[in-house]
């Protein structure tokens, strides 16, 4: 395979140039405009194999570049930790400098935060609505993430050029996020600054949840730091020891939907506390029925405890999805009316079609939903798929054929077929997860940052 030299690469599409310095792809000159002297330069070449184009975002801990994959051929994005204002770049070597001796102990809580971000996505990879993580490394006296290149504009933008959304359009956008979202708190995460500015919609109309860098352990019970985004976060967020878990992120995304249908932000959620002025969409022209106005309000409540406690029951009531308690209820109750009917005369499995139907409808959205996302997201999408092929419940009409050929599925020699079967997933899952750890990092001596990564690599053991 030809391996492409990164001086002639074209910084604009990755094609290779010419003997004139000009792409044989896109016909524009090789960029010789200079980087800004806290940025990399260009053509910088990273972990041997990631090749600097130009800076593409900047905030106040980090800036991301656009670079080419030489190995595998593709752009992706690379965010450098660069605290700013607390650090500046070395012209020759490119490494970071503390500007003061005081500002160490700053610079190296954000950089376990930067650690800890690389892991949260880590953790949560290969999820439709969430950016993919590809590589973490030590470099230049700091670190580096490298994640999947989203050639797009944010949902904000999107906003600014369209207006505000009707609400079907704007729940169809945020499935793939929310969704998502269900499964990250599954895990023990949550993301903490949800808003329009960290949702991408890009050209292949993929929708990704971005910038993890204010995510942490819902589990934690000490006091976590005030990260927030005003007119998003919740009132808990405002607070030091407030108990933040999944409600503090439905809170966010129910005013990026309110956001979205009516073009204005609701009132703070500190400022709520005293006097709830919150206008419902409906009032404010918005095309929203009942039932999903009734759950964004609920999303949207003050206080914690008035709010939904997981995404999921929010996700089932604003898209209108069935309750997930229905079929379980049924089970119970259907297995001795039928153990009768069988006894007292000769079995109809055509025409009992209903409980069949309870079962794989609970073994869909109980058991194989769960574990097929982690499967997606450990094993790749051939084996997710061919589990979600086995979990979904089929039609009633080839329910009733089913049972003519094969029986009745809630026999007991059927119902243990599906308990080993789930339990082969699940042993899978738990070897698969073991294996899913970041790569430890290249040791160098007397590096503050390679002391900071071998303690995060012995608290993961």
């Amino acid at each position: 395979m030809h391996k492409k030299n990164p001086k002639n690469l074209c910084l604009y599409c990755f094609s290779e140039l010419d003997f004139r310095r000009v792409c044989k792809n896109c016909s524009k000159e090789d960029d010789k405009t200079p980087s800004p002297p806290h940025h990399l330069p260009k053509r910088t070449i990273l972990n041997k194999k990631y090749v600097i184009a130009r800076s593409i975002g900047e905030g106040g801990f980090g800036i991301t570049y656009l670079a080419y994959d030489l190995l595998f051929e593709r752009p992706v994005a690379v965010k450098e930790y660069y605290p700013s204002g607390y650090v500046s770049r070395a012209p020759r070597t490119n490494d970071i400098i503390l500007n003061l001796r005081e500002n160490a102990p700053q610079f190296n809580r954000g950089l376990r935060r930067f650690i800890d971000e690389a892991k949260n996505l880590s953790s949560i990879n290969k999820l439709d609505g969430i950016v993919s993580v590809l590589d973490f490394f030590p470099s230049n006296s700091t670190a580096y993430l490298v994640m999947e290149y989203l050639d797009g504009i944010s949902l904000k933008r999107y906003i600014q050029k369209k207006g505000k959304l009707n609400t079907d359009t704007a729940l169809t956008i945020l499935h793939p996020v929310i969704s998502s979202l269900g499964a990250v708190h599954e895990v023990g995460l949550i993301h903490r600054d949800i808003s329009p500015d960290n949702i991408l919609i890009t050209r292949n109309s993929e929708v990704k949840l971005i910038d993890f860098g204010a995510s942490k352990n819902a589990s934690e019970d000490k006091s976590v730091s005030i990260v927030l985004k005003q007119g998003f976060a919740p009132e808990e967020q405002y607070r030091t020891h407030g108990v933040q878990g999944p409600w503090s992120d439905i809170y966010a995304l129910a005013v990026t939907i309110y956001f979205c249908i009516t073009g204005q932000l609701p009132p703070e959620s500190i400022q709520r506390l005293y006097e709830d002025t919150l206008t419902p969409p409906s009032k404010l022209g918005a095309d929203i029925k009942p039932k999903q106005e009734k759950a964004l309000l609920k999303a949207l409540a003050v206080l914690a405890k008035d709010r939904y406690k997981n995404m999921r029951d929010f996700e089932k009531d604003i898209y209108g999805y069935p309750s997930r308690t229905t079929p379980t209820e049924k089970k119970q109750t259907t297995p001795k009316t039928t153990k009768n009917k069988t006894t007292e005369s000769a079995p109809k499995p055509v025409k009992n079609v209903e409980p069949t139907e309870t079962v794989e409808y609970k073994l869909h959205t109980a058991k194989n939903e769960k574990t097929s996302v982690k499967l997606e997201r450990l094993s790749g999408a051939k084996q997710s798929t061919e589990i979600g092929k086995r979990a979904t419940p089929p039609p009633r009409k080839q329910l009733s054929a089913d049972l003519v050929k094969n029986g009745n599925p809630n026999n007991v020699r059927t119902k243990k077929v599906q308990r080993n079967e789930i339990r082969k997933i699940e042993h899978i899952v738990k070897n698969e997860q073991n294996q899913d750890d970041i790569p430890a990092p290249e040791v160098k001596k007397q590096s503050l940052l390679s002391k900071l990564f071998s303690k995060n690599k012995n608290d993961d053991e």
